[in-house]
């Protein structure tokens, strides 16, 4: 019997769920680089200058505590969580956290318009209103926090080379921001391109597509340097703001040097549970988060001993 070994930690899943990706919701168009029926894994060129400078951006949640808010019984619901933000700058020599920034929010649809305030650890939690108490709401309005807190790093490197965010774009618009999605749910190609990805080789990618909708953007897939494993072993999905240019040719040129630029920081089994996608830059940051958003149980006992108060 022949089998290959994911190199994921199962307890993360899988980077991609072969039989269960969701067809893309947006319209997709693979005739952008190269005409679909002649897909090729695409080299970059070795000549293009890399960035001098490379932020990697990330943020990270976490639910400190399940509240319910009115005398009724059956009162309003609403989630207190902490998210943070943070960057990590890479030169040649040296990778280094630059700022980590964390909030934390009560996220509720009910009529409360002052922060809950921790007075004996002097933290507090702000009002984020949602639109309903349905857990689909709540985990929004968290997910969405985290995402504007990441948007505020994100403000104080818009002279950096390139800009590097875990997960898509969305609607960062910014020239020199790249979205990183290491986790595939969406299936963007088909047929030819489709087959296409198995035959990427490391440093290679496949010829950039476009994703309309809502939020419109370039993409392309790449493979990282990864242990011998399955045909969809180290893959990741890479986007571009349609703000970088209209022209395709200069489109590609900023997708190789992004291609030649992210395997460097491609992490190793012995040292990341997600290796090769979780890039060293990432999973040091969220380390380091995760560390600094406080003690959850500690926050929780404030919690209760604010409301008993």
């Amino acid at each position: 019997m022949q089998y290959a070994v994911e190199t994921w930690d199962p307890v993360y899943g899988t980077p991609s769920e072969v039989n269960e990706l969701d067809a893309a919701a947006e319209q997709v168009d693979l005739n952008v680089e190269v005409e679909a029926a002649k897909w090729q894994p695409v080299t970059p060129d070795p000549s293009l200058a890399m960035p001098v400078n490379g932020v990697f951006i990330d943020g990270v949640r976490r639910f400190d505590a399940h509240i319910w808010m009115g005398e009724e019984m059956m009162g309003r619901r609403g989630i207190c969580a902490t998210v943070a933000a943070g960057a990590v700058i890479c030169s040649d020599k040296e990778a280094e956290i630059d700022l980590i920034h964390i909030e934390r929010a009560l996220h509720t649809s009910a009529d409360v318009t002052q922060p809950i305030v921790l007075a004996n650890i002097g933290e507090s939690y702000k009002i984020k209103p949602t639109k309903d108490d349905s857990a689909e709401s709540l985990n929004f309005s968290v997910h969405n926090h985290m995402a504007r807190v990441e948007d505020h790093v994100s403000g104080f490197y818009k002279d950096a080379d390139l800009v590097v965010y875990d997960g898509p774009l969305n609607q960062r618009d910014a020239v020199n921001g790249v979205g990183y999605v290491k986790t595939q749910h969406v299936q963007y190609l088909t047929d030819e391109p489709l087959e296409s990805l198995a035959a990427l080789e490391v440093g290679q990618r496949t010829p950039v597509f476009a994703i309309g909708g809502r939020f419109e953007r370039w993409s392309w897939f790449m493979r990282l340097p990864n242990p011998k494993g399955p045909a969809r072993s180290g893959l990741v999905r890479l986007e571009l703001p349609v703000t970088v240019s209209a022209d395709v040719n200069v489109v590609a040129q900023r997708a190789d040097v992004v291609t030649r630029y992210i395997p460097r920081f491609a992490s190793e089994t012995f040292r990341e549970a997600r290796a090769p996608q979780n890039l060293y830059p990432i999973a040091g940051l969220e380390r380091k988060m995760r560390w600094q958003l406080g003690d959850r149980e500690l926050l929780e006992r404030s919690l209760r001993m604010a409301s008993a108060g």
